[in-house]
């Protein structure tokens, strides 16, 4: 078989994660293997040695330049300068003389979202793209996808012929996992290899895996494997553990090779090992020759006994659990021109051979699969009408589940999919499918669940609705749950290290939001790096998956973990199990775990609001959301509905949703937060000012001065008297009511407050305190709308140049200073400084608001009118 030219893409996969799976698709059409990857070790040296292993394989490189850094690697030599991944990739294929072809994509090429990063690694991303450029010329910039596709296409006549020099070159030996490997022993066929003739078979040996009952779909994958096997006789088969790859498998090799009786295209058989059960090498000779009637060879001849079996392309062998085999390299060398599918977690990637991964089911296909198992039968092809609304009175909106979850990767892939049934369109069945991520196993848990209980699909929505993942622990908990429905998930769980379990438990208490490296190892009470290799494992495990979020000071990243769909089924399994720390598991104490975690939560959010700093921008706490929610439960679970720590995690939440804009829902937790602290402590406690406080502000920040006033108003008399005129919370008290008064139009009245507030806070607190130029900047934004410009401008210039000195660049509080002083500017006739100050604050927002945030659209409108060709939004 004639070898095709491999060629590697390199490209920082956060933005261009889309633009790599169109090359790939490209590079496949033309005939060429595309080879990709995104899963390099964190130590520079590791992950220099293993591209020079992957890209010295490859003939080609196609290097996508976009504008993000992306990932780096760790303890780099000092004599090595700073460089990505993907700019360590393409630097590899320039020493190793490799052809590279290079592609710049500019800042308007669709690119996917991802963390805003540091200013040299943006600076050192352009850097890079200006020299490409230079080098190359400005016809490697693309600004969409469609010329992506032109250039890559233009590379078809060196494919071409290269593939014409590979056919006049000897053929290489079959792909390995290693280049260290030894090569196979050399074996003449004959009886002379074994103890006794192989025994006469009707039918052949038939190891396919199960089939799954309840199949339905992935039409796309079923023909992406066949077509694997036609063109290579090799293909793997990747995803999360539970996602359906053995079921694929079979219902792939089903359509070829029917059956024993009916074999198809391996007459010759088909055999399969399953590495978790044992990770040897010689384990699986002897299986796979056991499968084939030959288990008395002796075990010095079972390799070259192996090697004839598989020496026809009549011969399929699958190798599940490829990612934990010790020696598969050595096995892949015997495999020969037999038919190879490798099963294994993602990520996994081996060298030349092509890679089907899989998805989470499409909705339509989830929610046809949890019906069918639910039932049992066939659901109605006739189009169903939405939910009655009085079945689903007063669930909450996303519960603990992400929104993501419903409409993420399950819908994005439900749009590439042909059916092979008709979609089906139950809106109850497809949201329940949606919030188990589509995911077959969980579904088929849920199913389970659903029949066993006998529970109305739309009762089971609205607990989902209001409770998320904790309704599985709560169920467990009333005794109404059947435990061995999440024990069938957790098979692997016996097999987990026990260093791991604490871990996971601090984990399992984030439900589905990503937990940074600190949180766990806080809840442990042990050092961060101590908790690295337990995470991995569970990750290896496929229990967890690893990202970046924005780090604790803006434009920074850190690493975060996520429970899969099965690591959120087995972590309310584990929290079921070990609710009693004195039940079997004595590895730890929960309490303590849950007791750390929690402290841990409560600090960092004191402390980023302590600072009123939206760290890494509004997206960080967007990120924390669930994570905030989930403290709430728990709480409530542990502690009661009176506990002074419930009053914090109520704090917390209501500030945020606050600070997203989401005014309607930040109402009933403010007023909670009242309420629980007047009972708490009384209508005179600092605590139930500052509840009340707070409340005041959302009513104010509603725009409703009526609900507003008559609360800042008794909150200042009261902390007058209680702590005092120069007390912080009594100068906050008075920049608030200064705030009333200013939209009453009562400026006098405002100014005396405002002037109270900033000379108390200067004296009090220093002049470049946070609310020392927050009283600044308010009493400017008032002598700008009396119109005493040259008082306000001295003001404006002195806070600015504060904030940018003690907040950043990247701060609300800095981004409306900016937007104000921009109006000033305005009215003093300096245009151009009143351009760029409405610059900074539209960029400063559009990085820290959502879109439709009343304070971006304020700073777009301004700067829209002052160049109005500029865009009014993203």
């Amino acid at each position: 078989m004639i070898r095709r030219p491999e060629i590697y893409i390199s490209a920082a996969s956060p933005d261009l994660g889309i633009a790599v799976n169109l090359v790939r698709a490209e590079m496949l059409q033309m005939e060429a293997t595309p080879v990709h990857v995104d899963n390099y070790p964190a130590q520079w040296a590791s992950a220099w040695s293993l591209m020079e292993h992957h890209i010295s394989k490859c003939d080609a490189m196609i290097h996508l330049a976009g504008s993000c850094f992306g990932p780096e690697p760790a303890n780099r030599p000092t004599a090595e300068p700073r460089r990505s991944y993907a700019q360590l990739e393409y630097a590899m294929a320039r020493s190793l003389g490799k052809k590279v072809f290079t592609v710049v994509c500019d800042a308007d090429f669709p690119s996917l979202s991802h963390p805003p990063e540091q200013e040299e690694a943006v600076t050192l991303q352009h850097s890079h793209q200006e020299r490409l450029v230079r080098h190359n010329g400005a016809e490697i910039r693309v600004q969409d996808m469609e010329a992506l596709r032109a250039i890559v296409r233009r590379l078809k006549g060196w494919i071409d012929e290269t593939r014409q020099q590979l056919a006049q070159s000897p053929a290489p030996p079959p792909a390995q996992a290693s280049p260290q490997l030894p090569p196979a022993t050399s074996v003449t066929a004959g009886t002379e290899l074994f103890i006794k003739p192989p025994p006469t078979r009707h039918t052949p040996p038939w190891h396919v895996p199960q089939p799954a009952p309840n199949f339905v779909g992935r039409t796309l994958e079923k023909e992406s494997i066949q077509q694997a096997l036609k063109s290579s006789h090799r293909v793997s088969v990747t995803g999360s553990r539970g996602i359906g790859k053995s079921s694929l498998i079979a219902a792939s090799l089903a359509q070829i090779a029917p059956g024993p009786d009916a074999p198809g295209a391996y007459p010759g058989g088909v055999f399969r090992y399953n590495f978790h059960e044992a990770q040897g090498h010689y384990s699986a000779l002897a299986t796979i020759l056991t499968q084939a009637g030959l288990g008395d060879i002796p075990d010095t001849k079972h390799e070259a006994a192996v090697k004839q079996l598989l020496s026809k392309p009549d011969v399929c062998l699958i190798l599940e659990g490829a990612e934990v085999a010790e020696n598969l390299g050595r096995l892949l060398q015997l495999a020969g021109p037999a038919h190879l599918v490798v099963e294994a977690l993602e990520p996994f990637v081996l060298p030349g051979v092509p890679t089907v991964t899989v998805h989470p089911l499409s909705l339509e296909d989830g929610a046809f699969c949890l019906y069918r198992s639910r039932l049992d039968k066939e659901p109605s092809r006739e189009a169903v009408a939405a939910v009655p609304e009085p079945e689903l009175a007063g669930v909450g909106a996303t519960g603990n589940f992400p929104a993501a979850a419903t409409s993420g990767a399950a819908t994005a892939y439900a749009n590439s999919t042909s059916h092979s049934l008709p979609q089906f369109n139950d809106p109850v069945w497809q949201e329940i499918a949606g919030r188990m991520g589509a995911h077959p196993l969980i579904l088929e848990l849920t199913a389970q669940h659903l029949a066993s209980e006998q529970i109305v699909p739309s009762s089971y929505l609205a607990r989902l609705r209001r409770d998320g993942i904790d309704f599985l622990e709560t169920i467990a908990s009333e005794q109404k749950n059947v435990p061995w429905i999440l024990a069938q998930c957790a098979q692997s769980f016996s097999g987990l290290d026990a260093a791991a379990l604490p871990a996971w438990y601090a984990l399992s208490l984030h439900a589905p939001t990503p937990a940074p490296t600190l949180s766990i190892a806080t809840a442990m009470g042990v050092r961060p790096s101590e908790v690295e290799e337990p995470l991995q494992h569970l990750t290896r495990r496929g229990f967890l998956t690893e990202q970046e979020v924005p780090g604790a000071e803006p434009g920074t990243k850190e690493k975060a973990w996520t429970l899969t769909s099965v690591g959120l089924a087995e972590a309310a399994r584990l929290q079921w199990e070990w609710r009693d720390p004195i039940q079997q598991h004595s590895i730890f104490d929960p309490r303590s775990v849950y007791q750390r975690w929690r402290d841990w939560v409560l600090t960092y959010l004191r402390q980023c609001w302590k600072t009123r700093s939206v760290v890494g921008g509004t997206e960080r706490y967007q990120v924390l959301e669930p994570h905030l929610h989930a403290l709430l439960r728990a709480i409530e679970r542990n502690e009661g509905i009176s506990s002074p720590n419930l009053l914090a995690a109520l704090r917390w939440l209501s500030a945020l949703h606050r600070l997203l804009g989401r005014f309607a829902s930040a109402q009933p937790l403010s007023e909670r937060l009242l309420s629980l602290s007047q009972s708490l402590y009384g209508p005179e406690h600092p605590e139930t000012l500052s509840s009340m406080n707070n409340l005041a502000t959302l009513h104010y920040r509603k725009g409703d001065l009526g609900a507003a006033e008559p609360l800042y108003r008794h909150t200042l008399q009261l902390r007058e008297k209680i702590l005092g005129p120069d007390h912080p919370d009594t100068l906050s008290s008075k920049n608030n009511m200064a705030n009333v008064l200013a939209d009453r139009q009562d400026v006098n009245g405002a100014e005396t407050l405002y002037r109270a507030s900033y000379e108390g806070r200067v004296r009090i607190l220093g002049p470049e305190h946070q609310d020392t130029l927050v009283s600044a900047k308010n009493l400017a934004n008032l002598l700008l709308d009396k119109g005493e410009f040259n008082l306000a401008e001295p003001l404006y210039r002195s806070t600015l140049e504060a904030q940018l000195r003690v907040l950043g660049s990247l701060h609300p509080d800095t981004a409306m200073t900016s937007y104000n002083y921009a109006r000033l500017c305005v009215q003093l006739r300096r245009p151009q400084e009143a351009v760029t100050l409405a610059q900074h604050a539209v960029t400063t927002a559009r990085q820290i608001f959502p879109e439709g945030h009343p304070h971006r659209q304020r700073y777009e409108q301004l700067l829209s009118r002052l160049v109005p060709e500029s865009p009014g939004k993203n």
